[in-house]
């Protein structure tokens, strides 16, 4: 089996609230959340994705990990919000 076809094996649909509106994308579950941020940040606030938080309705994301080993599963939703309450409909 080539990669291309073990990564479409294994995404997954996610609906990612971004500033409150959902946006719907297919991830690789092996894929870093770091890169899952980047990806959803415009490019000139990329380099500040420290400054995010991706996470279920329970959990912050670890970064370090992919969306698969922090127990993200099919058709789950994640909100993509700034550190120390920037956005502020999550509380952490």
């Amino acid at each position: 089996m080539n990669q291309h076809q073990h990564d479409a094996q294994n995404k997954m649909h996610l609906t990612i609230l971004v500033d409150g509106i959902p946006k719907k994308e297919d991830f690789v579950s092996n894929l870093k959340v770091e890169e899952v941020i980047k990806m959803l940040l415009p490019p000139g606030e990329k380099q500040n994705w420290g400054k995010y938080i991706l996470s279920d309705r329970e959990n912050k994301l670890d970064t370090s990990k992919s969306l698969e080993d922090n127990g993200v599963k099919e058709n789950d939703v994640l909100s993509l919000t700034q550190k120390d309450g920037g956005g502020g409909h999550l509380d952490f």
